[in-house]
């Protein structure tokens, strides 16, 4: 039950409050210590106020201090840091070295796609050379374990001469800074450093009598139904190796422009 009490002071037009009215009326109302009912909390003194008011006060000047410091006296440093996320950093992809064969006649060269960053491997015959050769791909996980930087590159020597060599033959990344505006538009581009282009080989393969052999063993094994064979040729002078000529072989052009999974299953068989 609630008590609605008041009582006059001897001030006229001025009433007690409600905790002195309860105070005068100590048998009208019994207080219940364990439940802590009746019990009257102290009233918040002017100076609770007054310390209230001006800690929110400081609190606001904090805020607003803080405000002019970021906005004001840092906006060069902030502008510069600003226009430093307008700069994007891009690789720029080195030329990859050529494979001649022992005349200086071109057996595995670079082309580019449609876009300039596509780098593709073209074989001067698509079969004749897959084994000796090999074919390039895409970085693997496995590919950067231990040397991170490989993932930068787009291509990278998968199997034959092209794995073996590909430390030499990929060259050095290199990179350029683009200024782009708002709507990633391209404003301006300067390279910071160019890349290096891989290093030409040389192998002992004399590529007429390489073509030639491979003709000759897969014409024979499909006429005579052998499942596959090779040929190999040496200098018996100093050993080196002519020719090595194997069948099956596989496109390696096509590997290194890349396969479905499917492409790729069907070559496996």
């Amino acid at each position: 039950m609630l008590f609605f009490l008041r009582k006059k002071s001897r001030k006229r037009g001025k009433y007690l409050s409600f905790d002195e009215v309860l105070a005068d009326l100590p048998g009208e109302i019994r207080f219940d210590r364990e439940r802590m009912e009746g019990v009257l909390e102290r009233p918040f003194s002017r100076l609770s106020f007054f310390v209230l008011i001006v800690v929110f006060i400081g609190i606001t000047l904090v805020i607003l201090g803080r405000i002019f410091f970021l906005s004001v006296m840092n906006e060069d440093r902030f502008l510069l840091r600003a226009e430093d996320n307008r700069l994007r950093k891009e690789l720029i992809q080195p030329k990859r070295g050529v494979i001649y064969d022992r005349k200086g006649n071109i057996i595995s060269e670079n082309i580019w796609g449609e876009k300039e960053e596509e780098l593709y491997r073209q074989l001067r015959h698509p079969t004749a050379y897959s084994h000796v050769v090999g074919f390039l791909g895409k970085p693997a996980p496995s590919d950067f374990v231990s040397f991170p930087e490989l993932r930068e590159f787009s291509l990278l020597g998968k199997d034959g001469i092209e794995y073996f060599y590909d430390e030499m033959l990929r060259g050095e990344l290199g990179y350029e800074i683009e200024e782009v505006d708002a709507l990633g538009n391209v404003v301006s581009r300067g390279i910071i450093q160019e890349p290096k282009d891989g290093k030409s080989i040389v192998l002992s393969i004399e590529s007429t009598l390489q073509e030639a052999a491979f003709e000759i063993l897969s014409q024979t094994a499909e006429h005579r139904g052998f499942q596959g064979g090779a040929i190999l040729v040496f200098d018996v002078t100093n050993g080196e190796l002519l020719t090595f000529a194997s069948y099956p072989s596989f496109d390696a052009n096509t590997l290194s422009r890349g396969i479905s999974t499917e492409e790729l299953a069907v070559l496996l068989e």
